[in-house]
């Protein structure tokens, strides 16, 4: 097994995804349930219609999801099927239709409802999102694509008990990204900084050196620093 490439279907990711809305503890008011557990203010509220989908002639109960702050106002409308994951001013919500998207606290858009995945860095700083089988990477402070291009596959790590994550630009490094079954690195800026041409890459090691594979052997990349 490579111990980078990440070659993952899209039902694992969903399933590993769909841990992150956690009802444990809980304190009902009314028809709506709110979590005791706040992150940047917020906590996930949900609401349970009965028998809300009609399926081969059986009714079915529906959850719908949204935000709410320390007092239990409702700041992100309870309308979404899942919060898949909240940080600094940001959730990872999938709608109605089951396409995922990027919202603020006040419910702005900020990644469109367009992507079958959508995954973050640990920072969230960094999000790719999934479509026509291609990644596209975004900031997601801004929500603008960083880089023109669609990539075959990205680097991606699972965190115990969660979801996984893009690995994105750990501590500054480039990162790994694949085109047609042919590895290489962007950086921040989304600039191809190595050549897309490697059968496989890995994140940059402890000392500074960047791991790839061509044509059987293993070699390493090394960039010399700009003297100050």
């Amino acid at each position: 097994m490579k111990k980078f490439t990440t070659i993952l279907t899209l039902a694992a990711l969903a399933l590993a995804s769909l841990t992150t809305t956690s009802f444990a503890q809980t304190t009902k008011e009314g028809d709506l349930v709110f979590q005791d557990y706040y992150h940047e203010g917020v906590c996930i509220v949900r609401q349970t219609i009965k028998g809300g989908a009609i399926h081969e002639g059986k009714a079915y109960d529906v959850n719908y999801y949204g935000l709410a702050d320390k007092n239990h106002n409702i700041v992100v409308p309870v309308v979404y099927m899942s919060i898949e994951s909240v940080w600094k001013n940001r959730a990872l919500v999938v709608d109605k239709d089951y396409n995922n998207g990027i919202i603020d606290f006040n419910n702005n858009v900020i990644i469109p409802f367009e992507y079958d995945i959508i995954t973050s860095t640990s920072d969230g700083k960094t999000v790719a999102a999934f479509k026509h089988k291609k990644w596209a990477i975004f900031s997601s402070e801004t929500g603008k694509r960083i880089t023109p291009h669609f990539f075959d596959d990205i680097s991606m790590h699972w965190t115990e008990g969660g979801p996984y994550h893009f690995n994105g630009f750990v501590d500054g490094h480039y990162c790994p990204v694949a085109i047609n079954y042919k590895w290489g690195y962007i950086n921040e800026q989304g600039e191809v900084v190595i050549p897309i041409v490697f059968d496989d890459a890995h994140l940059c090691n402890d000392d500074g050196k960047y791991e790839v594979e061509f044509n059987g052997k293993t070699m390493y990349i090394e960039f010399e620093k700009e003297e100050k």
